[in-house]
C-alpha cells in the first residue's frame, strides 16, 4: 500500500510519553551526530567516532538509541536505523518507539503494509505508548472507521490523551482541512497547545469558518502572548475579522501587524487595505494595495480594491482604469465586479447631466456596455443585466430607454415555465419598475399601470408597491 512518506526527526520524541524526560541528557551528542550525516550525504560512518562514543555512553539507554536510528532514517541510512531499533528490540522487547522506528522505515521504502504491521506491534506490546496508535491510525485516514477505532483505542489506554486534538493534526498535515477542522472543534481549546492552536485557526479559515477562526485566534493570542504564534494566530484573527466585517477587531490585528517584525505577505497588505477601505481612509489603502500588488504582482484582487479605493475619492477615472485592468486579468471575476464598474459610469453620467457637458449618453452607454460584458460572462444572468440596463436609463431621466428595457425582461420571461429564483426576482422587479414608473406619469396613470401591476401582486403580493396598487383600485 503506497502511503505518504513523513518524518520528522525527533517528532516521536515530543510524542512519546516514555522518552521525553531524558531527550535533554543526550541530545546535544545526538545533534553533533545529524550535523556530520546532513553534510555528509550518502556516507552513513561519516560520525563514525561519534557514533561510537555515543553507543558506549548510552547503550542502556532505549530511547537514546532510537533516536540514533531516527538520525540515520533522516538521511535515508536505512540499515543503520533498523540496526538501531533491532539493538533495542534485543533487550526490550516492549519498547514501543523502537517498534514505531521499524514502522516508520517502511515508511521511507513506501511499503504501508509492512509500517501497519510494525505500528500494530508497537500498540500491542507497549500499549500505554500513544505512537503506534497515532502512527497506525496516519496510515489509515482514508478509512475512517479505522482510524477512529484507533484513537479510541488509544483513549481507552491513555484516558487523559487528546485524540481530538491529535486527530486534527494528523489531517491537517495532509492538508485535509475539513477533517481537521471537525476534530479540531472537537478538542478542549483550553489545553490545545500552540501547534494545536495555530492549526485549528488555520483549519477553521480554510474551511470557510471565518466565526470559529476568529475565536480560537483570539483566546490562542490570549493564552500565549509574545510568542511566535502570537503572530501566526494574529493573522488569522485578522483575515477572519475582515471576512466579518469586524473591522474594529481587523484595526486591533493589523496595527499590530504592522508594529511587529512579522514579514507581512501580499495578503496580509490586502486585508490591511481593506480596512482602511472599510474605514474610509481611502489613501491608506490604496498605499497597502500597492504594497499587496509589489508582494506579489498577479494579486489581481488589488486591482479591484484600488478601484474602489479611487472610485471612493471621487477620482472616476482612475477607479475605471483599475477596474478594467481586474476585469481584464482576472481569470474569476464575480458579478458584483461588473457591477461597480458600471456604478462609476453612470455616476460620471450623472456628474455629466449637471454640469451639462455633453457627455452622459457617452457614460450611459458606457455603463450599459459593461453589463453587456457581464451577460457575455454570466449568459445565465441576461434578464438581470437587461434589468440593471433599464435602472442606469431611470437614474439618468432617460425614462424611454428604462421602459424598453424592462419591457424586454417582461417578454423574455413572462411567459417562461421554468423560470428560476433569480428570473423570478427579474421579472417582479421589472413589473414593480415599469409599473410604478406608468403609474407616476400624469398623462397614463394607473390604467396604463394596472397590467404590470397586477402581475406584480401575484409574484408578490406583499411588494409595497403592490400593496398601494390594490389600495388604490379599492376605493
Amino acid at each position: 500500500m503506497k502511503t505518504i512518506k513523513y518524518l520528522l526527526i525527533g517528532a516521536m520524541l515530543t510524542v512519546s510519553t516514555g522518552m521525553s524526560a531524558q531527550t535533554a541528557d543526550y541530545q546535544p551528542q545526538l545533534n553533533a551526530i545529524y550535523k556530520v550525516l546532513k553534510e555528509n550525504p550518502g556516507k552513513p560512518d561519516a560520525a563514525k567516532n561519534l557514533v561510537k562514543a555515543y553507543e558506549k555512553a548510552y547503550k542502556k539507554d532505549p530511547a537514546a538509541l532510537v533516536a540514533l536510528g531516527y538520525g540515520f532514517l533522516s538521511e535515508n541510512h536505512l540499515d543503520k536505523a533498523k540496526y538501531y531499533a533491532d539493538l533495542v528490540l534485543k533487550k526490550n522487547k516492549t519498547c514501543g518507539d523502537a517498534y514505531v522506528l521499524l514502522g516508520d522505515i517502511e515508511q521511507q521504502k513506501e511499503e504501508g503494509g509492512q509500517a501497519a504491521m510494525w505500528y500494530k506491534n508497537a500498540m500491542s506490546m507497549d500499549p500505554k505508548n500513544p505512537n503506534g496508535y497515532i502512527k497506525y491510525a496516519n496510515i489509515y485516514r482514508k478509512d475512517p472507521a479505522t482510524f477512529d477505532d484507533t484513537m479510541n483505542k488509544l483513549k481507552k489506554e491513555v484516558p487523559s490523551y487528546p485524540i481530538e486534538a491529535e486527530s486534527g493534526h494528523s489531517y491537517f498535515i495532509i492538508n485535509d482541512y475539513k477533517s481537521a477542522y471537525n476534530y479540531y472543534s472537537k478538542s478542549n481549546q483550553n489545553t490545545n497547545d500552540e501547534q494545536q492552536t495555530y492549526e485549528y485557526a488555520q483549519a477553521a479559515y480554510f474551511t470557510g469558518n471565518a466565526d470559529k477562526a476568529l475565536e480560537v485566534a483570539q483566546k490562542g493570542i490570549s493564552r500565549f502572548p509574545n510568542s511566535n504564534v502570537e503572530k501566526a494566530l494574529t493573522r488569522y484573527a485578522l483575515y477572519s475579522a475582515v471576512d466579518l466585517g469586524k473591522y474594529t477587531d481587523a484595526e486591533k490585528y493589523a496595527n499590530f501587524m504592522e508594529r511587529s517584525d512579522m514579514d507581512l505577505i501580499y495578503n496580509d497588505f490586502q486585508n490591511i487595505g481593506k480596512v482602511y477601505l472599510a474605514e474610509k481612509k481611502y489613501n491608506e489603502a490604496i498605499e497597502r494595495f500597492n504594497k499587496a500588488l509589489e508582494k506579489k504582482d498577479d494579486a489581481y484582487l488589488n486591482y479591484q480594491l484600488l478601484s474602489e479605493a479611487y472610485a471612493g475619492l471621487g477620482e472616476e477615472d482612475q477607479a475605471i482604469s483599475f477596474a478594467e485592468k481586474y476585469l481584464s486579468l482576472a481569470s474569476s471575476v464575480k458579478v458584483s465586479d461588473f457591477t461597480k464598474l458600471a456604478d462609476i459610469y453612470s455616476q460620471k453620467a450623472v456628474e455629466a447631466q449637471k454640469a451639462e457637458d455633453g457627455n452622459v449618453d457617452l457614460y450611459m452607454e458606457k455603463s450599459m456596455g459593461v453589463f453587456d460584458r457581464m451577460i457575455e460572462k454570466f449568459p445565465q444572468l441576461k434578464t438581470y443585466g437587461i434589468l440593471q440596463q433599464g435602472n442606469v436609463a431611470f437614474k439618468l431621466n432617460n425614462n424611454a430607454l428604462a421602459q424598453s428595457k424592462w419591457l424586454a425582461v417582461i417578454d423574455l420571461l413572462q411567459d417562461k415555465s421554468d423560470r428560476t429564483a433569480r428570473e423570478v426576482t427579474d421579472l417582479t422587479s421589472a413589473y414593480r419598475q415599469l409599473g410604478a414608473l406608468l403609474w407616476a406619469d400624469k398623462d397614463k396613470g394607473i390604467k396604463a399601470a394596472a397590467p404590470y401591476l397586477d402581475r406584480l401582486v401575484e409574484l408578490d403580493p406583499e411588494d409595497n408597491i403592490a400593496k398601494r396598487y390594490l389600495e388604490a383600485i379599492s376605493k
